[in-house]
């Protein structure tokens, strides 16, 4: 299976944070500072290659966290999308908190995954719960997509999770864009 390639902009900022260090026996907490960086910040534009496709996990609530619940495969699937969700295609690695697959609102994250010809990726939509106290709230609407019929190769594909039409409903939504 393909493993995802985090991408960190943790080499620049540490980088930039040493240089920020006053000369004699100031010290800065780096702790401090680094708080949230394991998330990509919404200027952070992914790379685009033609042998990558970079995944962009975007929360755009303010309350709840998500679950992403993200999958990818990089085989043939005979049954879509029965045969992607399964557990040997649950990806959470340098996804959201410490790597958990949980974004926190108003937070997103990107990774790389290697192209493959037959690569297919989705979301069974995301699983929202309350932000400080963990609360079940609901659950988004599965998305996937497929390399072949349309072209994820040095793309860009953005799993948005939302606020639905009304109260307790969740949207999620995937666009693909270079």
């Amino acid at each position: 299976m393909l493993k995802p390639i985090a991408v960190s902009i943790m080499p620049v900022f540490m980088l930039a944070a040493v240089s920020m260090l006053p000369p004699g026996g100031c010290t800065v907490d780096l702790l401090e500072m680094m708080v949230g960086l394991d998330q990509a910040d919404s200027s952070v534009n992914p790379t685009s290659t033609e042998d990558v496709v970079n995944i962009r996990f975007r929360n755009l609530l303010t309350a709840e966290a998500v679950d992403v619940q993200f999958y990818m495969a990089d085989s043939p699937l005979a049954n879509l999308p029965a045969d992607l969700f399964t557990p040997e295609h649950l990806v959470v690695a340098s996804i959201g908190v410490a790597g958990t697959g949980i974004l926190q609102p108003q937070k997103e994250d990107v990774i790389q995954v290697p192209c493959a010809e037959n690569l297919t990726l989705g979301t069974l939509g995301g699983r929202f719960t309350d932000n400080e106290t963990g609360e079940a709230r609901g659950t988004g609407t599965s998305r996937w997509v497929q390399q072949g019929p349309v072209e994820l190769c040095g793309s860009i594909v953005t799993l948005e999770f939302s606020a639905g039409e009304s109260e307790g409903q969740f949207s999620t939504w995937l666009t693909i864009g270079k």
